[in-house]
């Protein structure tokens, strides 16, 4: 339930109670894991378990949003605090872990009361989320908008991979920060700093500039290790340019490199030269690849590959 005070302070109340049991068989002939390690140590004395638990969250939210206009200016600051209790100590290794490995943890997320992927692990004990966007909207067209949030926790959870900064007494600082003009070129940049030393574990920026007939933008990704997932750590930079040559013709090319260092891919990952004609209903791209993937069973690869959409049969 939400409630807006006369002075336009905005409370939400909320209040969730679920319940979970699992019956695993075979337990003596996989390889599936918890938190990271096998389980039992890979000593099972019973093949099959049935495990059960009752997970209850309430919370409550305030925020304070706060506009104004200033010389060509509009002005908006939103202060937000969220607190959230639930039962602490709520991912036993007895349950596997198969569809809750990989969580991105961003300031989009920050404020999910539970910020598991799915239903194998849960984000227990007592913890407050707090945050503060701003932007500025000015009359000639520049827009910018920053957002900065932690969570902070009075227990430690096993729900989450360590490396993904969130889970400890004290979360990684996420945030974004855009600065954009009309829709004309922009720069878009989301961050997670450690809490600790204040280096940076996961960024992501992208700029991009449509002009005339020419649109056009690059990528870099900083992606830290997930050991649970199995994930290594990543390091990319990606770039997409389109020229409009008729009403329904355009030509174009991407292109993604490797600026770390990693088994099976060195350098430029993929090279793609496109030729594409699109109208209402549907488009048409003739695509030649260049593949410099390799893996076991995989090496480097050419390919011409055609595409046909129908648009009515997509979102």
């Amino acid at each position: 339930r939400e409630k807006i005070t006369q002075n336009g302070h905005r409370f939400k109340a909320f209040a969730e109670v679920r319940g979970d049991a699992y019956f695993f068989q075979d337990l003596d002939e996989g390889n599936e894991l918890t938190l990271g390690q096998p389980i039992n140590d890979g000593a099972i004395d019973d093949p099959t378990d049935f495990v059960g638990r009752i997970a209850p969250t309430g919370g409550l939210e305030w925020s304070y949003p706060l506009t104004n206009r200033i010389k060509g200016a509009r002005l908006f600051v939103e202060p937000r605090v969220q607190l959230v209790a639930s039962r602490a100590d709520q991912n036993p290794t007895s349950i596997i872990n198969e569809d809750s490995q990989s969580v991105e943890f961003d300031y989009a997320g920050l404020f999910d009361f539970n910020k598991s992927t799915g239903f194998d692990r849960f984000e227990d004990g007592q913890r407050a989320n707090i945050g503060l966007d701003a932007s500025a909207i000015f009359d000639n067209g520049v827009s910018f908008e920053t957002s900065i949030g932690q969570q902070y926790r009075l227990q430690d959870s096993e729900a989450f991979d360590q490396l993904i900064g969130v889970g400890q007494t004290q979360s990684d600082i996420v945030g974004q920060v855009n600065l954009t003009y009309k829709n004309i070129v922009g720069i878009r940049n989301r961050f997670r700093i450690d809490d600790k030393d204040f280096s940076i574990n996961r960024a992501e920026s992208s700029a991009f500039l449509r002009f005339w007939r020419f649109g056009g933008n690059v990528n870099y990704v900083r992606l830290s290790e997930e050991r649970e997932a199995g994930l290594a750590s990543r390091e990319e930079l990606t770039a997409n340019m389109n020229l409009k040559l008729t009403r329904n013709w355009s030509a174009g090319s991407s292109w993604r490199e490797n600026l770390q260092a990693q088994e099976g891919v060195d350098g430029t990952i993929r090279q793609d030269f496109i030729l594409q004609y699109r109208d209402e209903c549907s488009s048409l791209a003739f695509i030649y690849r260049q593949d410099q993937t390799r893996d076991a069973g995989l090496d480097t690869d050419n390919a011409f590959l055609v595409q046909f959409t129908l648009k009515s049969l997509v979102d």
